[in-house]
């Protein structure tokens, strides 16, 4: 599996450190949908970086236990859970933080 560039490990067309299987790009990903008022959070999986919450609030990845973050634009952990990602569903994290 190949090394991909880009602003984020898991945007379309961006494969990041495991290839394009591992985030859920090859068959049998699940995806991640993170419900929060936080504007500013960056997202971030296994502790690698996915990117702004405006554009990463919805993403794939591969079946199998993860853990999920959100960082304030210091880089201090908001909000962490340990998800199961699960083969064709959605996972939805609700940070239930008042906006």
């Amino acid at each position: 599996m190949g090394l991909g560039l880009g602003p984020g490990w898991y945007g379309p067309g961006v494969y990041g450190w495991y290839g394009p299987g591992y985030y859920g790009y090859g068959p049998g990903g699940g995806k991640v949908k993170i419900v929060t008022p936080d504007k500013t959070a960056g997202v971030f999986v296994d502790g690698g970086y996915v990117g702004p919450i405006a554009k990463s609030k919805k993403f794939h990845l591969m079946p199998g236990a993860h853990d999920v973050e959100l960082r304030d634009p210091s880089g201090r952990v908001v909000y962490h859970q340990h998800v199961q990602i699960i083969r064709g569903r959605t996972t939805e994290i609700d940070t239930g933080q008042a906006g």
